[in-house]
């Protein structure tokens, strides 16, 4: 059985944080396609609102976004005491931010553009 089969009774749930709309269609595009039951968000500061109002079993946030950076978000998702994995995706990749993001919880750190493999190894990762 693979990670699709999360909460067996329904589709794993994965929010996207993410200020470019193209990220937002190519991955819903690829993750509806397995299964997955999808959200979207622009804003960073949204995507912690739908933290706190939605369950989900996974969450894709991009690194570089304009009012709260994904450090940001994954700092205060950990002060929170998130226990939902998150990969994170940046087209600005560095060892530096790779280490930031993982020590702060983040399960994946993926540079853009990525593969649909690629993301869909990474979600795998993360849900199983």
């Amino acid at each position: 059985m693979n990670a699709i089969a999360v909460k067996a009774a329904r589709p794993a749930r994965v929010l996207v944080i993410d200020d470019e709309e193209i990220v937002h269609l190519s991955l819903r595009r690829v993750l509806e396609k397995r299964g997955f039951d999808v959200g979207c968000t622009l804003s960073a500061t949204r995507g912690l609102a739908l933290t706190r109002e939605q369950g989900w079993d996974l969450i894709i946030a991009d690194l570089m976004m304009p009012e709260l950076d994904g450090i940001h978000l994954l700092r205060t998702l950990a002060e929170r005491g998130n226990r939902t994995p998150i990969v994170i995706i940046t087209a600005y990749p560095t060892v530096e931010t790779a280490v930031r993001a993982i020590r702060l919880g983040a399960v994946d750190f993926l540079p853009k553009p990525f593969t649909n493999q690629e993301i869909l190894g990474a979600i795998d990762r993360a849900l199983a």
